[in-house]
């Protein structure tokens, strides 16, 4: 097979005319038009590990080739990219509930909440927007019944609840 005709296969098999394709910071996406880089806004895909010994897993995952993001992390969560993607560990113990070993679907976006909130408004899906240890998320359940969180990190306020946390236990 050509590679012409490879790549209209893989077009194709997307179900995404081309035309319809936006640009995300250089990738092929199905989000949107392209829009200048200094404009956009980014939603990346981060699912959420929930573990019970977040260094462990770190190095884990480091093993597999994924880099760990100090900036993005505190003791009780660790972020570690992939080219084109993220996968979050999340200490469970303190996850509010999730047992260890279970997965989440999360993006982390840069937009503002309530912009993604819009536009689920006009679609027609009721959410959730949420205080959290991290910032703030947003929940939402798609049609097959799956709670999806877009999360709006704040570092600070991550590293105070970090700190809160750690000042608890040591009580």
């Amino acid at each position: 097979m050509s590679d012409s005709a490879a790549s209209a296969v893989r077009e194709s098999d997307s179900g995404v005319p081309p035309a319809e394709k936006g640009v995300v910071r250089g990738r092929s996406s199905i989000v949107g038009p392209s829009v200048p880089e200094e404009e956009e806004e980014m939603l990346t895909v981060l699912p959420i590990r929930y573990v019970s010994d977040v260094q462990a897993c770190r190095e884990f995952y480091a093993g597999l080739g994924l880099e760990f993001d100090a900036d993005a992390s505190v003791n009780v969560w660790a972020q570690l990219s992939a080219g084109a993607g993220a996968v979050g560990l999340h200490d469970f113990s303190v996850s509010k509930g999730r047992p260890a070993g279970s997965v989440e679907l999360g993006f982390a976006t840069d937009e503002k909440l309530e912009v993604i909130a819009s536009r689920l408004r006009e679609k027609g899906y009721d959410y959730e927007i949420f205080g959290e240890d991290f910032g703030r998320s947003l929940r939402v359940v798609d049609p097959d019944g799956v709670t999806i969180q877009i999360q709006e990190i704040d570092m600070d306020v991550a590293r105070a609840s970090e700190s809160a946390l750690a000042r608890t236990e040591g009580e």
